[in-house]
């Protein structure tokens, strides 16, 4: 929990405010393909950086 109003705002303007950057935004295409685009770049596969970073299923 966040008890600090000021730290809040800093931490939701970080994670929400700046998601273009931070952030891929993936879409399903018409075609059943998957788009993964972010800020200065567009990929048809997972920009998957390593198994670190892998989401578990």
């Amino acid at each position: 929990m966040i008890e600090s109003e000021a730290f809040a705002k800093i931490l939701n303007t970080y994670l929400l405010g700046t998601q273009e950057c931070n952030y891929w935004h993936v879409t399903q295409q018409s075609d059943g393909s998957i788009r993964w685009q972010s800020a200065d770049e567009s990929l048809d596969t997972n920009p998957n950086y390593g198994d670190w970073y892998k989401l578990p299923d």
